[in-house]
């Protein structure tokens, strides 16, 4: 069997991963993300027989996907590397990208509730991810971990609430990219990794499509964010600079106000 089938939905053709493409992992407490990843809780409460079972690694390359509209669940990913997105396609062909995920989240668990992925989930990059099997996780571990799914639905549920409140009309397009950049600052720290400096690996087209902006739009304004020192941008590593403006731009009432734009 090929490693990449082609699906077709719209007008699109995706490149799709089947699971028969999964490596054995080996134990969390060997993993390089292990301090960031959620299924860390999993490997500290389960027998390492039952948790060998259940958990898998897939290498992904740029624009394959793990599952996309309708597909009935088979497993929860964690992001171990890279980065990937989460989208819809309109019934005229039109990507709608709902969201991006970094290492150590959580992709798949919209399809908890009834068995069917709602939207579609592809690598940004060249990435890898761990592959929990629902079925396994059900046979091995319900009995010492019976709320884990549910709590990675909840964290799913508020990330999703916070994409929908970036990504909102009412906001102008200065305080959607400064909304976006101090929502990808806090999640990085929350990870543990620097909110100060991080990698904007996603296209510049697919942040617009996001935020719902014109591709024009977003360049000027990340050109405006530089011009004030709010930002600075080489390549695609991000600094920023300027917490107090960059809150301000948002709407949020920083500690110390600085006048953007001044």
């Amino acid at each position: 069997m090929s490693m990449l089938s082609s699906v077709k939905l719209g007008v699109k053709a995706i490149n799709y991963a089947p699971l028969s493409s999964l490596k054995k992992q080996s134990h969390c407490l060997h993993c390089s993300t292990y301090r960031v990843c959620p299924a860390a809780s999993l490997a500290n409460g389960i027998p390492i027989d039952h948790f060998d079972k259940i958990l898998h690694t897939r290498k992904l390359s740029r624009g394959e996907h793990i599952c996309h509209t309708g597909d009935s669940l088979q497993a929860i990913y964690i992001v171990k590397s890279g980065m990937f997105k989460t989208y819809l396609i309109s019934e005229c062909g039109d990507e709608r990208i709902i969201n991006f995920y970094l290492p150590g989240e959580v992709i798949g668990v919209d399809a908890i509730a009834d068995g069917k992925h709602l939207v579609s989930a592809m690598a940004v990059e060249t990435s890898t991810l761990c592959a929990i099997l629902v079925s396994e996780f059900e046979k091995q571990v319900s009995g010492f971990a019976s709320n884990w799914l549910v709590k990675q639905a909840c964290q799913e549920i508020l990330r999703e609430r916070q994409s929908f409140l970036i990504s909102s009309r009412k906001h102008s397009a200065d305080a959607k990219v400064a909304l976006f950049l101090l929502d990808l600052s806090a999640r990085h720290r929350l990870l543990g990794y620097s909110f100060r400096s991080f990698k904007l690996n996603m296209p510049r087209r697919d942040l617009a499509n996001h935020l719902d902006l014109a591709l024009e739009t977003v360049s000027r304004v990340v050109s405006r964010f530089q011009e004030a020192n709010i930002i600075e941008l080489d390549k695609r590593m991000l600094t920023i600079t300027n917490f107090d403006c960059l809150q301000k731009v948002a709407g949020i009432e920083p500690q110390h106000p600085i006048c953007y734009g001044s």
